[in-house]
């Protein structure tokens, strides 16, 4: 009798023991869903270009003509570089591990370049300089990604719009002398990024943007800069930019 019970105890202490050392069976992990709307801010930097073509002739527009450049045809291009700091919203709609979107992004820029040297007149008498500035930039981007999990992959295209300010002041015996102005601009964009859910509703990210805003005209009595009277001279140019930005950017995906 003693031994069956002793037997019975040793049996029913296996089985316990053999319970315990098996692994409790979980859950799998539910991948993270990229569907929903969100809004967050972001930053970067941006460079690029400015290219002048002057288009004027003597004695077409300004009875003072040709007086920021040598003839027409004459072309100047310098580079940008600066700063970006804005907002943007959007919506993702998950199919698997491909995600729609659509994203509109708004944000104030000071990129641009100032005080460059004209290379038609700068000399003991006169000195010429060239200025462009990007002031903000609006985006509404159509995007495709692919995820997988918390990351996601995407490529970006679209709508883009800004304000270019171009300037060009003359220094001289005479006074100074400046030609400025200010355009809102259409144009287009392209990028990638990528993007990581820290947690359910922190989305961190990076991406890039090529930006091309197009050409537009200046043509433009010069004013004293002094008095703000209306001179003679003048000038007729375009003005084309195109430049890159990379943003760092952070977002809350509301769930």
């Amino acid at each position: 009798m003693h031994k069956l019970v002793l037997a019975a105890t040793i049996l029913v202490g296996s089985v316990a023991i053999a319970s315990a050392a098996e692994p409790l069976a979980t859950e799998p992990a539910v991948p993270f869903n990229w569907t929903g709307f969100y809004a967050g801010g972001h930053a970067g930097v941006g460079w690029g270009d400015a290219d002048y073509t002057f288009a004027n002739d003597e004695g077409i527009n300004f009875p003072s003509q040709n007086y920021f450049n040598w003839e027409a045809g004459d072309t100047f291009s310098h580079r940008m570089g600066g700063g970006l700091l804005g907002v943007h919203a959007g919506y993702n709609q998950q199919y698997e591990n491909f995600v729609l979107g659509l994203e509109g992004s708004l944000s104030l820029a000071n990129v641009g370049r100032s005080g460059i040297h004209s290379p038609f007149n700068w000399n003991d008498t006169r000195q010429d300089t060239i200025s462009t500035r990007l002031d903000w930039l609006g985006m509404l981007t159509p995007r495709l990604g692919y995820a997988s999990d918390r990351w996601l992959v995407f490529a970006k295209g679209g709508l883009a719009y800004g304000q270019v300010r171009s300037r060009i002041d003359t220094y001289s015996d005479a006074g100074r002398f400046d030609v400025t102005k200010t355009f809102s601009r259409p144009g287009w964009t392209i990028g990638t990024g990528v993007n990581y859910a820290w947690t359910n509703n922190i989305i961190l990210g990076l991406d890039y943007n090529y930006v091309d805003l197009g050409s537009f005209t200046v043509s433009s009595f010069a004013r004293d800069s002094e008095t703000g009277e209306i001179d003679t001279r003048g000038s007729t140019h375009n003005v084309d930019t195109a430049f890159h930005a990379i943003m760092a950017r952070v977002s809350w995906q509301f769930n």
